[in-house]
């Protein structure tokens, strides 16, 4: 116990000489920015590795949606294109009242179109802040 009293005494001592001296705070008042400024551009460079990763996945599996949505679409349009075919040439007794066959091809292709659109809006949506960085660094790109 002794001598940590000793060593509390000592350390208050040099917190008061510290304190009559103001460029000694000041210097470790630098130290101290210095280091905060260190940790912030640390913690900003592991944000853009995250978002640099999210941002190739993202695009990888963009690829191949984009790929699926294509193939969809073109099946969809082949599909239509023979029901229209065969129905306008009889072929395989294959028989479609015309009132039938527009609302068919208007209902599901609606359909089709819409589901489209919301695939393809949620896939390549790209809200992004105003300096397209995960964090809001337009000050310290000012500077």
């Amino acid at each position: 116990m002794p001598s940590e009293k000793i060593k509390l005494e000592k350390v208050k001592s040099e917190i008061d000489a510290e304190s009559e001296n103001p460029t000694v705070l000041k210097t470790e008042m630098e130290e101290l920015d210095k280091k905060y400024i260190h940790l912030l551009q640390m913690q900003k460079v592991k944000a853009l590795e995250v978002y640099n990763s999210t941002a190739s996945q993202n695009i990888s599996e963009r690829k191949k949606y984009a790929t699926m949505i294509f193939r969809l679409t073109v099946g969809w349009t082949i599909a239509i294109f023979f029901v229209i075919i065969l129905n306008g040439f009889n072929l395989y007794c294959f028989y479609i009242s015309d009132k039938v066959l527009i609302t068919l091809i208007t209902t599901t292709t609606i359909n089709f179109l819409g589901f489209f659109l919301l695939v393809t809006k949620y896939l390549f949506n790209t809200k992004e802040t105003e300096s397209g960085l995960p964090f809001n660094d337009s000050e310290n790109l000012k500077k």
